[in-house]
């Protein structure tokens, strides 16, 4: 099923796809997560420890490439979502 990614009482993206991660930049960053998930209806989620994610690489390369792929993704839909600010912006009259 899908989830919200919910960050100060705001919802700020959505996964729909099956498969997909969510919670890795804080384990790969070792900082505390920044957003909380909250599932749109039923939903099956696997979980592991974040201090683990080495761990699970080396025992499952695969995992490694589906993770950089989703980081990939994500970043250029904020490098895309920060160009049309700074676009939509200096069209803007002052």
């Amino acid at each position: 099923g899908a989830v919200s990614v919910i960050k100060d009482g705001k919802k700020i993206a959505e996964i729909t796809e099956p498969g997909e991660y969510f919670g890795e930049m804080s384990a790969i960053s070792g900082e505390p997560r920044s957003a909380s998930i909250t599932s749109k209806g039923r939903s099956k989620i696997k979980r592991f420890p974040g201090d683990k994610l080495h761990e699970v690489i080396q025992k499952y390369p695969e995992v490694a490439n589906h993770l950089f792929k989703t980081v990939v993704n994500r970043l250029s839909q904020a490098n895309n979502i920060i160009v049309k600010l700074a676009s939509d912006r200096a069209k803007k009259p002052e």
